[in-house]
């Protein structure tokens, strides 16, 4: 999954308005990096069995801007995702009850 993905939708359909795209990536060694929008992030990640990804430690600047509210909406996906799937140029997360809790594009 060493690639950058750029949100896309939080949930199924809505799209966030922030400062800069939300955006991470995920090297060989499982470190995440990125952006919520406002404050980068950085974390670990694992990649398991049937799709399953685990991402742990995430910690963030603590930069201020409006939309902070929407931006640890997407650190809160990030650490609530429990399963991915990865279609073409879509990343999404689903949540432990199966629910869809966003999608990502990949950067080209």
């Amino acid at each position: 999954m060493e690639q950058r993905w750029n949100l896309l939708l939080v949930g199924t359909s809505e799209r966030l308005s922030m400062p800069e795209t939300p955006w991470f990536e995920i090297d060989r060694d499982g470190r995440l990096v990125g952006s919520d929008g406002c404050n980068e992030m950085r974390g670990r990640v694992r990649l398991g069995d049937s799709q399953r990804i685990e991402v742990t430690e995430l910690a963030t600047t603590r930069r201020g801007c409006p939309q902070l509210e929407d931006a640890a909406r997407v650190g809160g996906m990030l650490e609530t995702a429990y399963r991915y799937l990865i279609d073409h140029d879509r990343l999404v997360f689903f949540g432990p009850d199966q629910r869809v809790l966003g999608g990502w594009r990949q950067a080209n």
